[in-house]
């Protein structure tokens, strides 16, 4: 990611959709339309056979005159043998159908996932989903919420417009940072990273690290938080992942 300080801000919110069978159901045969949950408790597995996210990005404005935009989307995907998520997954399978709070999500035929099509809006996040084969049916409402809190938002708007790669840069958390996180600056094409421990307040990318950006045009370049908030649960006996996550994203120019 000039030595600028930086925190974030969160707004939540998942709507209901008409089931349309055309766009959520795979296209593989089995199961019926009215998942059956078995047993479900909390776990502390680290790999998992499913992998359900529940997304938010709030797109912090250049100005504290302007409006925040916030985008919502979801995603699923499972896999035959249990996986940490760390790298990209293998043994990927389909099952009937999901949904999340009756929205279905469409199934990609090559990724072998699960997106929702359009932008929910934040009500339960209730997961449903018509097993196949290996993966259960099931019906599971997720508590966890996403991390953050309403001054988030207000410390980005701070931020000058434009960084400075001769410069280093200083990202503050404060004590939003309960679980760790990950800090991208991008300059549309290129992006560096870091991954900070929970309980770290800042973090300063050094001139060194900022090196692989390149002047970035029309605002094209980006400052992305994102944090994570997991509840891991056995269903039916089969470790899942379901994931809130939460991306704070400020618009920069990237400069010499």
């Amino acid at each position: 990611m000039k030595k600028l300080s930086v925190a974030l801000a969160v707004v939540l919110a998942l709507a209901s959709c008409k089931k349309d069978p055309n766009i959520h159901h795979s296209p593989v045969g089995g199961g019926g339309d009215t998942p059956v949950s078995g047993p479900i408790t909390p776990s502390r597995d680290t790999s998992f056979y499913g992998f359900l996210t529940f997304s938010k990005t709030v797109f912090v404005p250049q100005s504290f005159l302007s409006f925040i935009a916030i985008s919502y989307s979801a995603s699923a995907e499972f896999v035959s043998t249990p996986q940490s998520g760390h790298s990209t997954l293998t043994n990927l399978e389909a099952v009937n159908s999901v949904e999340i709070d009756n929205d279905p999500l469409a199934f990609n035929a090559t990724s072998i996932n699960y997106q929702t099509t359009s932008s929910p809006m934040d009500t339960t996040c209730h997961w449903q989903v018509v097993g196949l084969n290996n993966i259960p049916s099931f019906n599971y409402t997720s508590t966890k919420g996403f991390l953050g809190n309403t001054n988030f938002s207000s410390y980005l708007i701070a931020i000058n417009d434009t960084i400075y790669r001769s410069q280093p840069l200083t990202v503050q958390f404060g004590s939003i940072n309960t679980k760790g996180l990950h800090v991208i600056v991008s300059d549309g094409v290129h992006t560096v990273s870091h991954s900070v421990a929970a309980g770290i307040t800042s973090y300063t990318f050094p001139v060194g690290a900022l090196a692989p950006l390149a002047n970035s045009a029309n605002s094209d370049g980006y400052i992305l938080i994102t944090m994570e908030n997991d509840d891991i649960e056995s269903v039916s006996g089969k470790p899942m992942k379901f994931a809130f996550v939460s991306n704070f994203k400020r618009t920069i120019y990237v400069r010499p």
